[in-house]
């Protein structure tokens, strides 16, 4: 049946062949599992809920991808950079409660949802310049680099001149930087999964040392807190304008540039410069960030790590299938989130 769905001879693929793919794609963003309860707790979320909301949010956008954009191999799950700006921009820096940001992601995602449905998306993706684009990717590279180094402890805050050296004689800091070098040496190595690797084995060596503790690694899924929460009479007011604008301006983009990459890499541009399909796949994204938002997650998009999958042979929805049912899985290891430590956790934000 599955063969029948995904056409698997017409794009030159297998059964075995989407499932190692899936594996290989999943492997390289599951990080996103521990991150995204790390950033959004410090705005205020509650961890349990938004780490059942991350793993439920993930596999349904990808469910969706595989059976509506069934030639797109993508994994989808809560935007890093995204979801530090709800945190840390929105929450912290706004003053706005999580349930005010959830409705300016539910709001976002409707505006994305729409265009999606209209001529526009193709008039908004070529009228921005590639400059932009580019720039676009850079600065929330930057945001994150910098989260990173204050949640890892190698900078702290310094009134005069904003950032100052932090202490680098605490092992969990120390910790943390190798693990970053780790999984660059194994990136190098073309080693899967690398991030993962990285923050679990070197959380083992912090349990080992008793600078952190460790709470188990399976459980019942925490209680999802934040589903239907949302906010939208604070969304929708005119305070709210420049923050939706700025969560649909960078999932929009960050969407089109990021298939724009796996297009590349699976084929996927004809002759004539166009992206088969492209419709179908930002559509399935923006359909999975109203639905985040109702769960209580930050914006979903699709990730850049799925060209991991398609290197590995991924060419179909099966692949998208894979990641789905890896994120569920997730839903039983909350304990283990919640002992990894933050500086480690840190690493994937830099790297």
């Amino acid at each position: 049946m599955l063969d029948k769905y995904f056409d698997y001879r017409k794009h030159k693929t297998d059964f075995k062949t989407e499932v190692v793919a899936g594996i290989s794609t999943f492997l390289t963003m599951a990080y996103i599992m521990f991150l995204n309860p790390v950033i959004l707790a410090d705005g205020g979320f509650d961890f349990g809920g938004v780490f059942t909301a991350t793993a439920l949010a993930a596999a349904l956008a990808c469910f969706i991808a595989a059976f509506y954009a069934k030639t797109w191999p993508v994994g989808l799950a809560p935007g890093m950079g995204i979801n530090a700006f709800i945190a840390y921009g929105v929450c912290l820096g706004m003053e706005y409660t999580p349930a005010e940001a959830l409705g300016a992601v539910l709001v976002a995602g409707v505006v994305f949802l729409i265009i999606s449905l209209t001529p526009l998306r193709a008039w908004l993706i070529n009228s921005i310049p590639k400059s932009l684009k580019l720039g676009i990717g850079a600065g929330i590279g930057l945001f994150l680099a910098i989260i990173g180094f204050q949640l890892m402890g190698l900078t702290s805050d310094n009134p005069v001149v904003l950032v100052q050296l932090g202490d680098l004689n605490k092992p969990l800091t120390l910790l943390g930087a190798a693990a970053f070098i780790s999984m660059i040496v194994m990136e190098k190595m073309k080693i899967k999964g690398n991030i993962i690797i990285g923050i679990v084995a070197f959380s083992i060596i912090a349990w080992l040392g008793g600078w952190a503790n460790f709470n188990g690694v399976v459980s019942a899924p925490p209680p999802m807190t934040h589903l239907m929460t949302f906010d939208l009479g604070a969304a929708l007011s005119a305070s709210m304008v420049t923050v939706i604008f700025t969560l649909f301006f960078i999932d929009f983009f960050d969407t089109a540039g990021t298939l724009t990459s796996v297009a590349n890499v699976s084929g996927k541009i004809g002759s004539d410069g166009k992206i088969k399909d492209i419709d179908k796949a930002m559509l399935s994204d923006s359909v999975s960030t109203v639905a985040g938002a109702v769960m209580g997650t930050s914006t979903v998009t699709t990730y850049v790590e799925s060209a991991a999958g398609v290197k590995a042979g991924g060419r179909t929805g099966m692949t998208s299938l894979v990641i789905g049912i890896g994120f569920l899985l997730c839903l039983f290891f909350s304990p283990l989130a919640t002992s990894l430590p933050k500086e480690i956790d840190a690493a994937a934000l830099i790297y």
